[in-house]
């Protein structure tokens, strides 16, 4: 066999265990995810061509750690932002929206129209004088 055929084969082999190398893809997937600004596991596959969703699951990458940490930086990070900016805002709508977040469950009460409060019983009463035919 030639050099040429014997170093085509093993990139080809190189690639191959490559495509299966979970922290290769890991790695890249996290700064997929930084660049992108991705929140949720869906997105990758949008930004992220380097495997696709079959390989993704057979290599647990959705239970990843450091995959999970990155989209939910950008989420806590992205909330972050929004609530700063309807503080600091003039839009009233947003402004509630931003107290029911952090009310404490009696200011939210008092801020809801209305309430409705369950004791935790169901009382079931027979229905009489109905007649069916």
């Amino acid at each position: 066999m030639s050099n040429f055929i014997e170093n085509i084969l093993t990139v080809l082999i190189l690639l191959n265990n490559m495509k299966k190398d979970p922290e290769i893809h890991e790695e890249a997937i996290v700064r997929c995810i930084e660049a992108n600004n991705l929140f949720t596991l869906e997105m990758i596959f949008s930004f992220y061509k380097g495997i696709g969703k079959t390989t993704f699951y057979e290599l647990d990458l959705n239970k990843s750690d450091r995959v999970l940490k990155a989209l939910e930086d950008n989420k806590i990070i992205t909330k972050q932002n929004l609530l700063s900016r309807w503080q600091k805002g003039d839009n009233a709508t947003l402004q509630i929206a931003l107290f029911k977040i952090i009310a404490t469950p009696d200011e939210h009460s008092r801020l809801t129209a209305n309430k409705t409060e369950h004791s935790g019983s169901v009382e079931i009463k027979p229905i009489t004088g109905m007649v069916i035919k």
